[in-house]
């Protein structure tokens, strides 16, 4: 599968970031994609692509091409995680104002990054940040 609609590259790192992840979570992850891609639904493929942003990346994706370890294989995590994604694109959910501004996510282990942004909380197991 070659990426290039927004929709199934946000829907793909929603699934793959987030997926067991509680709804708010699943639309934080979402929302950490589009200000990254600074809100221009083009820009959404080239971001979740970029080198080192989003760790499933790095093993499920090659180029352009997702391989077939990255095809989503829970049905109803996947149906979740598009249905997410397009609310998203349209603007059809709005999370809490103190999370709008997110641009990093963790969910296992501090990275370093994080030193240089503010802390905004935790949902479940993702720690979500914004610039300072």
């Amino acid at each position: 599968m070659i990426l290039t609609s927004a929709l199934t590259c946000l829907a793909l790192n929603i699934y793959h970031e987030a997926r067991g992840e509680p709804k708010l979570g699943k639309e934080l992850v979402a929302i950490t994609t589009l200000n990254r891609a600074e809100g221009d639904n083009s820009k959404i493929c080239q971001e979740v692509l970029r080198k080192h942003q989003f760790s499933w990346t790095a093993s499920k994706v090659s180029g352009r091409t997702l391989n077939s370890s990255g095809k989503p294989k829970e049905k109803e995590a996947w149906e979740d995680s598009k249905r997410i994604a397009e609310q998203a694109l349209n603007g059809r959910f709005s999370v809490p104002v103190r999370y709008s501004g997110v641009t990093h996510f963790f969910s296992h282990r501090k990275r370093g990054w994080e030193k240089q942004l503010k802390y905004v909380g935790q949902i479940g197991n993702h720690h979500f940040y914004m610039a300072k």
